[in-house]
């Protein structure tokens, strides 16, 4: 696992990148046409991590429907491996919190509407 760190790190950056521009590139592609995607489980960890980065580029970009989709695939997928205790289990906590909170303002904002 340690040796996917780093093409996590290089798909999230190139993912970043693509996403100021017109033609949006998910990192998986980029993981996938590099020949370095991995076997599972690990492929569903990256997977569900680069789901929440989408998800946040989402929600930075104001898109809370999209963000929300990305977030919940993300976390699913975060869940299916899981986890008990460690980073990444509190990485799908925190997940999960920011689902929900995104979750309540939109009801909130409907309400108000």
């Amino acid at each position: 696992m340690m040796m996917m760190i780093p093409v996590i790190i290089v798909a999230l950056t190139k993912l970043s990148c693509f996403s100021m521009t017109e033609n949006t590139i998910s990192a998986m592609t980029i993981l996938k046409l590099s020949g370095t995607w991995p076997q599972e489980p690990t492929r569903t960890l990256i997977h569900g991590i680069l789901q929440c980065a989408v998800g946040f580029h989402h929600l930075f970009n104001q898109s809370h429907k999209g963000a929300m989709m990305e977030l919940g695939e993300g976390l699913c997928k975060l869940r299916k491996m899981n986890f008990v205790s460690g980073p990444f289990h509190q990485f799908e906590q925190e997940i999960s919190a920011v689902l929900d909170f995104i979750y309540q303002t939109q009801i909130e904002l409907a309400a108000c509407e």
